[in-house]
Parts: structure tokens; C-alpha cells; sequence
């Protein structure tokens, strides 16, 4: 079955072991005889100072956390030892990260069963059973096997979303999820008979001594085709019996060639910008990639008469290198028609004052009930019809494209969005309109208006805001969010939007350039959240940043 792309914030877990445990009775009397002083402890996650490298292989930056044997990244971890001699139980103790060893007073020349259960926000994420005869004061360090309940693979993400060219290599990433949810790390030792398969045309590059990624390349002739990774494990599942795991990943091979006959021109009038306002043309620029970062180059210009023109062009002129491919992350989707794989070339267009030239049902296209239109190339034809679903928002795909241009239109009613994706052949929806966004100031007549448009500021704001701890994020939970906003002249005014809708943000202004943010958000359910916050600037430049949170 094939998986779609599902690029994850966050990094992953753990896995490994086998067995079981009794039913524990009561304990009984202790006997009478010599007794030995066994100290119990176990490795719990220690943090990495700021800075320091992450260790051979494990996919961690600064600040993050090392693990043995107990998966990293969690608030809240306690272990429970229970200790049986036979099936009695003889003493029970609660470790902690900062109390992580006990010792126990035991009989000389008896044997017993050592029960390590480690938990995470009451949760088991870690667990082993041990049994040794104990001849005289000792010292037992106890490992625990992290516990799965599933893997995932996933491309390589660090430098952005990038596509796979044919003859190139891609690192796809194994994560591994616990029955508490996704951890910072995990221990590749409770990774067992880690085996990777390349599908379609394609070799898989693999280390024995790294089980948590791979290089998939692209053979010759992959162009247009796609190809994949399939990995198959055995690790310590939620029932404490070693299971066997497996999952694949399909990726979308960039063709070699695009056609060189299939461009498309837009031609319009912006509704917002009075004839006059520009007293000579202003050229139309194209930024493209998954976070429109790339410039494109001029495209297009826009007229004093407010008119404009803009020429799409043919693929084989497009920057390869912009192509991202399609993700449906942290969904749960029921398809009629299930989604493929597929690269776009996503695209907007920009002034050099900073306003974008959107197109949509009106302005005000952040708020529920509105539309706004996006143009995008297709290195292949694609369709999906369905719904998918996160916390408190559902998702209606209903996708048609070709290879070429396509338009996709992004309806939003509240809680429902709709994604209606058609092939774009030079002709507009007619419920929709071109506007300037931020709106320019209001002109006059004639020539003389035309200077304002040069006192603009053009240097866009900056801001970010984002949790004030680490994850995981829990439903239910009250978090604090806190950022800034800064601008080289004046700040304006800024939003902030989860999944959507409006948040309370607490601002305080340190001065005209500088702004404090803060907000208290609690999550109704777990699922993905989107985070968009929107910085405005005395000249009516835009920046928004944008962050996805998993919340469990």
C-alpha cells in the first residue's frame, strides 16, 4: 500500500526486547539469614549542553537529549521497580530522573527478578525483567527496552521539502513512535533486524551502525517514475512481546524534461488599486518553492491603469530546484479517490513594495467563508477526492490536476476548508478577483499620486512566536506561547491565527521596532496545529510565520 509523504516537525523513538510478567502476589515474611545491600538504577535521558554535537547517527540538534534504553524528549518520566523472588513480590520502589538509583536490602545466596517499568506522563514507554542471584553486595544497572507502537519513514526535511531528481539520493528517516507519542530520541539498540528494501527503480544506501536512516537514490530512467524505501524491524511492542514492524515510503522522481509549449498567461485588473495610483509600470515578481521563498525572476507587470499582465511559463523553463513535493501531514483521511505522488512549483507574486497580488473573493480572505487562489506547475497528473481530518478542522480535497498549470482554490467555513484543485487553460473563475494585499493608501488624480507609492517602507517586518517548552504537547493542556515582532521603522500591527481562527495575543510594545508577544492556547484534542503569525509594518509590508505543532 502506498504511503503518502509525511514530513513531521519532530524527531523520533525507540524499540526492542521480548517477555512477559507474573501476576504478582502479596509479599511475604522475609526469612532470617545474611543480607547483601544491591543498589537498582537506571539511565534516564541527561540533557546536552547548548551547543553540543548530536551523537553518531542520531538525527539531534543542540539542547536536545541522549538516551539509553528510555526514550528522550518526555516530561514527567518515573520508573517503577517491583522486585519478586519467585512469584512473590519483595519490594517495590519509584526511581526518578533525580533520584535514578535505590538500594535494597536482600538475602545473600537467593535469586531474584528484577521489574523495571518506565513511564512517561503515567504512560509505559520502557520495560525489562532481569533475574540474578544475588551473592553479595552489588550493583545492578538496569536497562530497559523502549516500547513501540509504530514506525513511519520520512524524507529529510532539514534544508526545506525537496524533490528527488533522477540520479540524485534522498536521506529518508525512520521515526518510531512510542505508546506516549513521539520522542526527541531513542536508543537504535532496541532496533532489531533492521532490514531496508529499495521499490521501483531505485538502491537504498544503508550503515550498519545507523538503523534510523538511508539514502534512497534515484536510478538512471527513474525520471517521471517513483520510487521508494520499505523498512522492516522487530522491537518491543505496547504488550511487551517483541512484534515485527513494517512501513514504506513512495517518493515522485522529477522528470528529466518538462514541455517547452505549455505556458499560460494571466491578464487582469487589481479591484483595489485606483486607476492613476502608479504613474509608470512596476514589474511583477515571481517567488516559488513550498515556502515561496525563491525568486523566480519578473513575470509580469502592473499598469497605472491598474491593469496587469503576467506570463506563466512553459516547465521547461521552470527552476527544478524550487519543486516540492505534495504532503498530507498529520491527517487521518478516508479518500474515494487516494492521492499519488506528485512535485508542483507553487507561486506568488510580489511588487517591490512588498504587497502580493492575490486572488481571491475579497480582501478579507483569512476569515471563514472566504476564498483565495494559488497557481501551481505539475511535474505529473494527479487527482485526489476525500476528507481528512485533524483536531477541530476538516479538510475536503477535491483535486483534478494535470501536468502544467493548475489553479487550486482554498475555501474557508469555519472548522471545513476546501481544496478544489482544477487545470489552469488561461481562463479565471469568475467569483474571483485580483487585489493588492496590504491595500495601497488611497491616491488622487494624475501623476503627482504616483510619489507616494516611493516613501514606502520595503523592508518587511520579522517575528516569531512559538511554546515555551518542548514537547510533547498534550490535548487539554493550558500552553504559553511567546515571541516578538520587530521592523526596521515602525510595527504596525500583528495576528495570530491557530488552525485558522483568531487567538488572543498579549502584546507588549518595547518600542516603536520592538514588540513582546505572548498568548495562552489550550488544544481541544490531539491532532496537528497550524500557528500562523501575521506581522504588519507602518508601510503595510506583511510577514507571516508559520509553525505546525503535534499535539497528543
Amino acid at each position: 500500500m502506498r504511503k503518502s509523504i509525511l514530513v513531521l516537525s519532530f524527531l523520533a523513538m525507540l524499540i526492542a526486547g521480548c517477555g512477559g510478567t507474573q501476576t504478582p502476589s502479596s509479599s511475604p515474611p522475609r526469612s532470617s539469614g545474611p543480607t547483601s545491600n544491591v543498589t537498582v538504577s537506571v539511565a534516564f535521558p541527561q540533557d546536552l549542553a547548548p551547543g553540543t554535537p548530536p551523537s553518531p547517527g542520531l538525527p539531534l540538534g543542540p539542547s536536545k537529549v541522549s538516551t539509553q534504553g528510555v526514550p528522550g524528549g518526555f516530561w514527567d518520566l518515573s520508573a517503577e521497580l517491583i522486585v519478586y523472588q519467585g512469584n512473590q513480590v519483595v519490594d517495590r520502589r519509584t526511581l526518578t530522573p533525580s533520584s535514578p538509583s535505590t538500594t535494597l536490602q536482600l538475602q545473600t545466596s537467593q535469586t531474584y527478578s528484577f521489574e523495571l517499568s518506565v513511564k512517561a506522563n503515567d504512560t509505559e514507554v520502557a520495560w525489562v525483567r532481569d533475574t540474578r542471584p544475588i551473592q553479595g553486595d552489588t550493583t545492578l544497572s538496569l536497562r530497559p527496552r523502549a516500547i513501540v507502537r509504530k514506525v513511519y519513514l520520512y524524507p529529510d526535511t532539514s534544508l526545506g521539502p525537496v524533490s528527488l531528481k533522477e540520479n540524485e539520493s534522498i536521506r529518508i528517516n525512520l521515526g518510531v513512535e512510542t505508546p506516549a507519542g513521539i520522542a526527541s530520541a531513542f536508543p537504535q539498540g532496541d532496533l532489531e533486524n533492521v532490514t531496508y528494501q529499495a521499490i521501483g527503480n531505485a538502491e537504498v544506501l544503508t550503515d550498519p551502525d545507523l538503523k534510523t536512516a538511508v539514502l534512497l537514490r534515484a536510478k538512471p530512467g527513474s525520471g517521471g517514475t517513483e520510487v521508494g524505501a520499505r523498512v522492516t524491524l522487530q522491537a518491543l511492542g505496547p504488550n511487551r512481546q517483541l512484534q515485527t514492524f513494517t512501513e514504506e515510503i513512495q517518493i515522485a522522481v522529477l522528470p528529466t524534461s518538462l514541455p517547452n509549449n505549455d505556458g499560460r498567461q494571466i491578464q487582469g485588473n487589481v479591484a483595489n488599486l485606483q486607476p492613476g495610483y502608479l504613474s509608470q509600470p512596476v514589474p511583477i515578481r515571481a517567488l516559488g518553492g513550498p515556502q515561496r521563498s525563491t525568486d523566480l525572476g519578473i513575470w509580469g507587470q502592473l499598469n497605472p491603469d491598474s491593469s496587469f499582465q503576467v506570463q506563466l511559463p512553459p516547465g521547461a523553463y521552470l527552476n527544478q530546484e524550487a519543486f516540492g513535493p505534495i504532503q498530507f501531514e498529520g491527517m487521518s483521511c478516508s479518500w474515494s479517490n487516494a492521492p499519488e505522488t506528485v512535485n508542483v512549483l507553487l507561486v506568488d507574486f510580489k511588487l517591490a513594495s512588498g504587497s502580493d497580488l492575490v486572488l481571491a473573493n475579497n480582501l478579507n480572505f483569512y476569515q471563514p467563508g472566504n476564498t483565495r487562489a494559488f497557481f501551481l506547475y505539475a511535474d505529473r497528473d494527479f487527482s485526489a477526492q476525500g476528507v481528512c481530518t485533524t483536531s477541530n478542522s476538516t479538510y475536503n480535497f477535491n483535486i483534478a490536476w494535470v501536468k502544467g498549470w493548475n489553479i487550486m482554490k482554498i475555501t474557508s467555513n469555519n472548522t471545513d476548508l476546501l481544496y478544489d484543485g482544477q487545470p489552469f487553460s488561461g481562463s479565471l473563475p469568475q467569483d474571483l478577483q485580483w487585489f493588492l494585499y496590504p491595500e495601497p493608501g488611497s491616491g488622487g488624480s494624475g501623476g503627482g499620486s504616483a510619489n507616494v507609492g516611493i516613501s514606502l517602507d520595503l523592508a518587511p517586518p520579522y517575528g516569531y512566536i512559538g511554546p515555551d517548552g518542548p514537547g510533547p504537547f498534550q490535548a487539554n493542556t493550558l500552553l504559553t506561547l511567546s515571541g516578538h515582532a520587530e521592523d526596521e521603522t515602525s510595527l504596525q500591527g500583528v495576528k495570530l491565527l491557530i488552525n485558522l481562527q483568531p487567538v488572543p495575543l498579549q502584546v507588549q510594545k518595547v518600542s516603536a521596532t520592538q514588540w513582546n508577544l505572548s498568548a495562552t492556547w489550550t488544544p481541544q484534542a490531539p491532532g496537528r496545529y497550524y500557528i500562523d503569525l501575521i506581522v504588519e509594518d507602518a508601510g503595510g509590508n506583511t510577514y507571516t510565520h508559520t509553525l505546525s505543532l503535534q499535539v497528543n
